[in-house]
């Protein structure tokens, strides 16, 4: 196919640069909405990755739409715009499309903690790596076109803003980026497959009779690991709550653990050793803030009993 002047497709680093300072002004302002709003993020983590999703595909797909002549301010900087293919502005609806698949890797992945099902979450997780991966591939790569997965699906492309003076279809993309691009995928999916069998893994644990006691419990992830040489099964309880001040809280540790032993007897055998991890965490678009502690639970002849805090991280 023949090809347009190689001037009118926007160049990797130009790109690049734009992306950057769109990045810094979005992320920018979700961490001042982290900062005023936190106590109630904490509280409301799913409506939190939602909404900030929903801002981030606004910002990005409204500005690069005709409705602002296919340019964000990052974009107006660097003097480069997103079009069609045929080099007119962008609809709306293609121009969110576009955005949506774009950021999902990065303002969904969190969506999966609440799943109701482990091995759903980790499916969830699974695809999105591997769509952001091949954003990436084909963003570094596909030199002819600057095409990446976003914009194959919306039908657009990047350019620098001087008109394109001769009437010429944009350039193929390299054949062998289609087999490459599928090789990665198979690559990425069986990697990814192949690891859920590292774990024996259960439901999330049924947490009605925990919030009563313990309103502050959002949700409760149990993951079990089986040692090779022994029958030792260690147990991570995840425990997530809305409550700041009630993470670095010992007794508010215990009590879950007197929860743990009254709800579910049967964990409290010789053979498995229980570490119990307490964390606030949210996501708003493109800003993110998780607290955790884990501690360390043994057996003794009282029954469970919370022993150490092990760490403290915040970020």
């Amino acid at each position: 196919m023949s090809s347009v002047k190689s001037s009118y497709i926007a160049g990797f680093w130009r790109r690049s640069f734009a992306f950057l300072i769109d990045l810094l002004l979005v992320g920018g302002f979700c961490w001042s909405v982290t900062q005023l709003l936190s106590n109630v993020l904490y509280q409301f983590p799913i409506i939190s990755i939602l909404i900030g999703y929903f801002f981030v595909i606004l910002y990005f797909g409204l500005l690069n739409s005709h409705l602002n002549s296919g340019q964000t301010f990052g974009k107006q900087l660097l003097k480069i715009k997103v079009v069609d293919k045929y080099g007119d502005d962008l609809a709306v609806i293609p121009s969110l499309l576009r955005s949506a698949i774009l950021f999902a890797p990065s303002c969904l992945m969190s969506l999966s903690d609440y799943f109701p099902i482990l091995l759903l979450s980790e499916v969830f997780d699974l695809l999105l790596v591997c769509l952001q991966i091949l954003i990436v591939y084909f963003y570094i790569f596909n030199r002819r076109n600057r095409r990446s997965v976003h914009d194959f699906i919306a039908g657009s492309m990047v350019v620098n803003l001087q008109k394109n003076d001769q009437e010429q279809p944009v350039p193929e993309m390299w054949p062998m980026h289609t087999i490459f691009a599928s090789l990665i995928t198979l690559v990425c999916l069986g990697i990814g497959a192949s690891s859920f069998n590292v774990f024996d893994r259960e439901d999330f644990v049924e947490i009605k009779q925990f919030k009563h006691i313990q309103p502050e419990i959002i949700h409760v992830k149990q993951i079990s690991e089986i040692e090779d040489e022994s029958e030792t099964q260690f147990i991570l309880f995840d425990v997530q709550i809305n409550d700041l001040s009630k993470l670095n809280n010992s007794f508010f540790a215990q009590e879950f653990v007197d929860n743990l032993q009254r709800f579910k007897p049967q964990l409290i055998n010789e053979d498995n050793k229980i570490s119990l991890l307490l964390s606030t965490r949210f996501q708003f678009g493109l800003a993110s803030s998780i607290n955790l502690n884990m501690y360390s639970v043994k057996k003794t002849q009282q029954g469970l009993k919370v022993v150490e805090e092990i760490s403290t991280v915040n970020f």
